[in-house]
Parts: C-alpha cells; structure tokens; sequence
C-alpha cells in the first residue's frame, strides 16, 4: 500500500492520515512520500518544460532487483485506483538502460509512475511524479 504523508512545516513531522488518492490531489503541497514496506523519502519541486509544476519522488532499490519490480507493480496498483491511464507516448529520459513510465489522470493532475534501470550506478529507482 502506498501513502503519501503530508508534512507540518513548522514541525516537520508527517501525518499518515490521508488516503493515496486525497495525498496524490496534494502533494504540491506536501514533501514526504511514504511508501509502506519503504523508507520515506523527501519529494521535490519540479519545473517542467511548458512551464507546470509538480512533485516528484524517488526510490532507489538494488539494480534490476525483484523488490524493485514488486514496489513498482504495488505502487501502479494502488495509482491505478486513483485516476484513469493516460495511453501514448512516454516522456523522454535521461539515459537510463531500461525504462518503463505509466501515466495517469488523477483530478486535474498527470501522475507518472516510473521505473528506471542505472547500471552505472548499479540502481533501480522507482519515480512518483505529479504534475499539475
């Protein structure tokens, strides 16, 4: 199951409290993704390219590893209840050996869900983008 926890500025301390769905609508304004079965992690601001912003999030796992397939398939089920896939092209990338990116409509945002292979880093990473 994947949440998203809000976080409190002033104390910086996440609320576990809001299901994925609700987490995903607002995670423009949160900054801790947390993932059950993972570490949280520290999301970050994006700037894209037309101009929109969002969130993303990562995690890496050991390269090509079977809990990096199994996170991804848990975090594409638990997405998936959420909004709509988008079919079509997929984003471009920054190099990495093997790369498979699912988009969703989730309210009036783009959610992308993506597992990228690095052999020269010797990682797999999982990425959780939201786009408004």
């Amino acid at each position: 199951m994947i949440r998203i926890a809000a976080v409190l500025t002033a104390f910086a301390t996440p609320l576990h409290a809001q299901p994925l769905c609700e987490a995903l609508e607002t995670l423009g304004q949160t900054g801790v993704a947390d993932v059950s079965g993972l570490p949280p992690v520290s999301c970050n601001l994006s700037h894209q390219l037309d101009g929109k912003t969002g969130m993303h999030c990562s995690w890496p796992f050991a390269y090509r590893s079977d809990a990096s397939q199994s996170a991804f398939a848990d975090m594409l089920d638990q997405v998936s209840a959420c909004g709509a896939k988008i079919e079509g092209e997929q984003s471009t990338v920054s190099h990495p050996d093997s790369y498979d990116q699912r988009l969703f409509q989730v309210g009036n945002q783009i959610v992308s869900v993506a597992l990228k292979d690095k052999s020269a880093l010797d990682e797999t990473y999982i990425f959780l983008s939201v786009t408004q």
